[in-house]
């Protein structure tokens, strides 16, 4: 396959919001033939756009998409090349003059242009995809821009305004079908934890089929349907078609095929084969959290504890304040037994870390004799669950 020898990384060097770099991105990943680093393992290095050797070098990559804009009026001058990072050799560069309100038709030239360039061979879908814009609305794509960058953070406040942000987008465009699955992704996301499943399990269908229904070929959309019937509707069938049909939709999704390695390993129970969909994931996006900490899961799973180790302190060298319903490191310190290690890990841990009292610090104290501590925690925790987690009745409802 092309991709697995030619590596294409889109870079965005010098790009601003209005020229709508991702949306090449995200119309060059859909190539089967090509293997795309997602935007946001690689916004962390336009800060020295120069080293592009070293950046090849980390992220595995053989090429980049180098760009830099300057405004002009109601003009924007575009220059962007495509460089052999191994060898400095420059495969194509272009230039272009363009008014703002017809900026939307830079996105699609280039990308048309940079699979020219690698020789890819389109086939009229993937062409036709590469010409249609995602929105045209200026606003609703900035909206999904600053909403997308807060895709790596874990934490309540930060998926609700990912949910803000997306809804705001989609009232400017409600036909914007990327936008409709980054919320489902989103709403995905702050359930459970945060938020009781029958209070987003709804809202997330919905936008997972409004992906769908507003573009049939939105990964996205399959992907997300397809955990929400794994984790929560226990459809297993229509987890794995769903599952399946967004991973060939969308090859170089990170997202497609973490949720298709969980499905291997939940239900098929074949954890070699969802290890190496999580080591697709993970080069797809290196610096994305969730990926590693699915990784760790899945080496626990296999008793492989040392791997589940390493992959959860890469999680945290990602991100240092990475906290869903446990604390990575303490989890294998739990699936270990290593219950005292659990406690002086989570002990060391900030209440404001935690957000709140918490099951797996319960489970340590009850192993190391400390009930009093368990049941107070338990206590909190039914509380609550008895104005966070369950459904008021409609009568109490104003």
């Amino acid at each position: 396959m092309h991709g697995e020898t030619q590596i294409k990384l889109l870079y965005r060097a010098q790009f601003p919001k209005a020229v709508r770099a991702d949306e090449v991105l995200t119309k060059l990943a859909q190539l089967a033939e090509l293997k795309v680093i997602s935007r946001a393992s690689t916004e962390r290095y336009q800060s020295h756009p120069d080293d592009l050797r070293g950046v090849g070098r980390q992220l595995g990559v053989a090429t980049v998409l180098a760009g830099s804009v300057q405004k002009a009026g109601d003009e924007v001058l575009i220059s962007v090349q495509l460089i052999d990072v191994r060898n400095g050799n420059q495969l194509w560069a272009q230039g272009y003059r363009r008014t703002l309100k017809n900026i939307f038709e830079v996105e699609a030239e280039v990308a048309e242009k940079v699979a020219e360039a690698l020789k890819v061979k389109l086939v009229r879908a993937e062409a036709q995809r590469l010409a249609t814009p995602a929105t045209t609305n200026p606003r609703a794509h900035d909206l999904y821009l600053r909403a997308h960058a807060l895709g790596t953070h874990s934490d309540e406040q930060s998926l609700e305004q990912t949910i803000t942000l997306l809804r705001q987008a989609l009232i400017e465009d409600p036909h914007f079908a990327l936008a409709w699955g980054d919320l489902a992704w989103a709403y995905l996301s702050i359930v459970d934890a945060y938020r009781a499943p029958l209070e987003i399990l709804t809202p997330a269908e919905h936008a997972a089929l409004m992906a769908v229904a507003n573009d049939e070929h939105a990964g996205a959309g399959h992907t997300y349907f397809g955990a929400i019937a794994l984790i929560f509707n226990c459809d297993f069938p229509v987890a794995k078609r769903e599952l399946e049909r967004g991973v060939a939709l969308d090859p170089n999704s990170s997202d497609a095929h973490r949720w298709h390695a969980w499905y291997l390993a939940r239900v098929e129970r074949d954890f070699v084969a969802a290890r190496a969909e999580l080591e697709r994931s993970q080069t797809l996006d290196p610096f994305y959290t969730w990926p590693a900490w699915a990784a760790s899961a899945v080496a626990i799973a296999q008793g492989d504890y040392e791997a589940a180790m390493q992959f959860a302190e890469r999680v945290l060298t990602i991100d240092p304040h990475f906290l869903y319903d446990e604390d990575p490191i303490a989890h294998v310190y739990v699936a270990k037994g290593r219950w005292q290690d659990g406690v002086k890990r989570y002990e060391s841990l900030s209440a404001s870390a935690l957000g709140g009292p918490n099951f797996e610090l319960a489970v340590c104290y009850a192993h190391t004799g400390e009930t009093a501590q368990a049941k107070q925690i338990l206590k909190e925790l039914e509380a609550r669950a008895q104005h966070r987690f369950r459904r008021s009745s409609p009568s109490n409802r104003s």
